[in-house]
């Protein structure tokens, strides 16, 4: 479930993108925390990946799931960053709802 491919994607980052909530909450448990938070090549998570695409349900399973979003890719942004950059309005709110 952690393995990468040639651009450090998941299927966890490819579940997140595309708003798959039942893949991401039957994975999940499965998986230890590194491997949540698992960077690609621009240094994004699968949560930059659910953020900026803006969807919020799984935003919420992965920081359920010890997700940690104040990792700062290398366009500078954490996933609340990506989210507000594209316009993600409520990704946004349940970030700053959670004081993050």
């Amino acid at each position: 479930l952690a393995q990468q491919d040639e651009w450090g994607n998941t299927m966890l980052h490819y579940s997140c993108a595309n708003g798959h909530v039942a893949l991401v909450r039957h994975v999940t448990p499965s998986l230890p925390i590194e491997a949540l938070n698992l960077v690609n090549e621009g240094g994004n998570t699968a949560l930059h990946w659910a953020s900026l695409n803006g969807h919020l349900d799984c935003v919420k399973v992965l920081l359920s799931a010890g997700a940690d979003a104040k990792i700062i890719n290398k366009a500078r942004r954490m996933a609340v960053d990506e989210a507000e950059a594209q316009g993600k309005e409520s990704v946004v709110l349940w970030f700053l709802a959670l004081d993050m």
